[in-house]
């Protein structure tokens, strides 16, 4: 019964969360003209997941993040949708006499359960390191102040936060399980668009392995069920450039002014959702119809009056609105120059190189060696061996040279940046797509000879995004339904979990924990874990005192931080064997990870 009310209970917040942002997006797009029922429910929904982010947005800013007030943020979008919400309930009852929808019910139907597998994961305790380390840690921060500040502790205190906020609101309604519907119904959306837009573009067997490409990806999968920023950065993005160039074909000026919206929101996201905003406003700058200088206007004007909050909230607690880039020149906050230099260089270490050479085997190294750049999953490399051929046969097919010029644009930028695979996920979806234009004519030949392959097709595109998101559950059994499953899920996981469930027992969040080398273990503690490789804290002013008992306790000290954390399994160090270190620390627990220490 435990598991099953566990169960429906993720089930009705997910049911909840997409009902509410279709509500909130769909009052404002009412007058577009959409191609269907469907493509309106996506466009709306991720318009919507924006707008609860920026109203949660300012309530944080007035201080008012409770979970009263939380609450009546999706309530506030069911009684202003609520006239849409009946008449879809009723078209969807008149379906049930017309053949055609009868059949796009069943295929919804099919849809959904091929999720499932992929839905399951968020249901087990978040692993992604930066979920745990600060994503989700700043969302649980703002709910316990209340209101959105910065969190000095952590290594980034402060950046654009729209997934934070839904995450925030969502751990208030039922932990971190819950938080992590958010990127499942970002990947999802994400998957409606590309099969919508690839059926409108050429056919539906198209649009189906443009969608399960992108979800049969295994870091697109995984990312799917992680705190983490990337797959509703992707959302944003693709269906901006989507709008984009719906207004370029119809010239239309709402889906300009959509497109605008959505590209602001990636911005809010993160950082790098500024490239896309700036790419498509050089686009309208070089095209210049008539009309242009106001297009380009009201586009930066909606685009940025969505990112600005964000950039102006940044700028104002670390003196850099993109902060910590370009930190020599526009302020680097509380970071060092050590730092920052220290910050950027991890960034860039990942990749093959940066020369020519490097440029034009990219495909090959994206497809075939993409544990080189920092890859915590993989994806599909069937798009990435395609790139070439695909721009041999772009100049017959104007919506792929459209595809490919954004895509090359962003690829071209993160190839001089930073080389990790993860931040190629925005635009992946693109290239899935493109990739599934190319192929048209071999997969419309396949579905000519039997009707079968196409739906086979996706199936077998499908598998190793199943097979990612089945593995945890293979590994370490079903989800814990009850806090003491929990507990003994994470202890099984990661048995480094054990020291701070100690401390959470004795203090709850009375407490402030230096831990050294588990900046990844911060979420899991009720009170205060400092420690990191960057920043005020970082783990070189505790190494250099490593040999000394005094000198480490004094330092400890002056760090506000009543407990000491020696995490042993990823870098081997002892602590001091100096007289002053047994007089100065108590050992609280030792296991086979980790070491706990009380100070004295």
């Amino acid at each position: 019964m435990a598991m099953l009310s566990f169960v429906v209970g993720r089930l009705l917040l997910l049911a909840g969360l997409m009902v509410a942002a279709w509500l909130a997006g769909r009052r404002w797009l009412r007058a577009l003209p959409f191609r269907g029922a469907a493509e309106a429910a996506v466009f709306s929904a991720a318009l919507g997941l924006g707008l609860l982010s920026h109203a949660l947005l300012l309530l944080g800013l007035l201080g008012l993040l409770r979970p009263v007030l939380l609450g009546l943020v999706p309530a506030l979008a069911l009684l202003l949708g609520w006239r849409d919400l009946c008449g879809a309930i009723l078209r969807l009852r008149s379906w049930r006499h017309d053949p055609v929808q009868q059949r796009h019910l069943r295929a919804g139907l099919v849809a959904a359960l091929a999720l499932v597998p992929l839905w399951l994961p968020t249901l087990l305790p978040p692993s992604g390191w930066d979920a745990l380390s600060y994503h989700l840690p700043l969302a649980r921060a703002h709910l316990l102040a209340q209101r959105i500040a910065p969190v000095q502790t952590l290594r980034f205190p402060v950046f654009p936060q729209l997934a934070e906020l839904l995450y925030a609101a969502l751990l208030a309604a039922g932990g971190e399980t819950a938080a992590q519907q958010v990127p499942f119904v970002s990947t999802v959306l994400v998957a409606a668009a590309l099969g919508l837009w690839g059926l409108q573009a050429r056919s539906w067997p198209v649009g189906l392995a443009a969608a399960t490409l992108w979800l049969g990806s295994p870091l697109v999968a995984w990312l799917g069920t992680q705190a983490y920023v990337d797959s509703t950065l992707a959302l944003f993005v693709t269906l901006g450039t989507w709008a984009f160039f719906r207004f370029r074909q119809e010239q239309d000026e709402r889906w300009l002014r959509l497109s605008a919206a959505l590209l602001g929101l990636a911005a809010a996201t993160k950082y790098t959702g500024l490239f896309f905003a700036g790419l498509f406003g050089l686009w309208l700058l070089v095209d210049r119809r008539p009309g242009w200088p106001q297009r380009l206007l009201s586009f930066a004007l909606l685009a940025a009056g969505l990112a600005a909050p964000w950039y102006v909230f940044v700028a104002w607690h670390t003196g850099n609105p993109l902060f910590p880039f370009f930190g020599e020149r526009l302020g680097r906050g509380p970071l060092s120059a050590e730092d920052l230099r220290g910050l950027i260089d991890d960034l860039r270490r990942a990749g093959r190189g940066r020369d020519l050479l490097a440029l034009l085997r990219l495909p090959w190294d994206l497809a075939l060696h993409q544990g080189a750049f920092r890859a915590e999953r993989a994806l599909w490399p069937l798009p990435w061996l395609a790139l070439p051929l695909l721009a041999v046969a772009a100049p017959g097919n104007l919506l792929l040279r459209r595809l490919l010029l954004v895509v090359s644009a962003y690829l071209l930028l993160w190839f001089t940046q930073a080389q990790q695979l993860r931040y190629l996920v925005p635009i992946f979806g693109l290239l899935c797509l493109a990739t599934a234009l190319g192929l048209a004519p071999w997969v419309a030949r396949l579905h000519r000879l039997h009707r079968a392959p196409a739906p086979l097709l996706g199936a077998v595109l499908l598998l190793p995004g199943w097979d990612e998101a089945l593995r945890p559950l293979r590994a370490l059994g079903p989800p814990p339904a009850t806090p003491e499953a929990r507990q003994a899920y994470l202890l099984r996981r990661e048995p480094r979990y054990a020291p701070l469930l100690e401390l959470n027992r004795r203090h709850g969040r009375a407490y402030r924990v230096y831990a050294l080398y588990g900046e990844d273990l911060i979420f899991w503690a009720e009170g205060t874990v400092v420690g990191d490789w960057f920043g005020p804290a970082r783990y070189a002013r505790i190494e250099a005192r490593l040999h000394d008992g005094e000198a480490l306790y004094q330092e400890l000290r002056a760090l506000g931080c009543d407990h000491f954390l020696l995490v042993t399994d990823r870098i081997r160090r002892e602590p001091p064997a100096d007289p002053a270190f047994a007089r100065r620390f108590a050992l609280l627990q030792a296991t086979p990870t980790a070491r706990l220490y009380a100070l004295r």
